[in-house]
């Protein structure tokens, strides 16, 4: 009886490292994915450029403005960002 305790226990460990390992490899290859491809992470949805003063649209766009070129020139106070679920928490 003790033995078959024993196995039990050393596959679950042996599962439980299989998971959390695919686990890992997920947020990893999301992550990858963010770095080669930020133009898809960063949408206009989430992510506004306001003016300094905060009023949004205060700097001139043109029609092929990139969105990612915009966030990295803009002082870090000139960029809002909106969480969907934190949005939902303040109703």
């Amino acid at each position: 009886m003790n033995r078959k305790i024993v196995e039990f226990w050393k596959t679950m460990k042996e599962k439980t490292l299989f998971i959390r390992v695919t686990v890992a490899g997920i947020l990893f290859a999301l992550g990858f994915w963010g770095v080669l491809f930020p133009q898809y992470l960063f949408t206009g949805d989430c992510v506004k450029i306001c003016g300094g003063d905060g009023q949004e649209g205060a700097e001139e766009e043109s029609a092929d403005e990139n969105l990612y070129r915009g966030i990295g020139t803009a002082k870090p106070e000139q960029i809002e960002v909106k969480i969907g679920i934190l949005e939902w928490a303040k109703r």
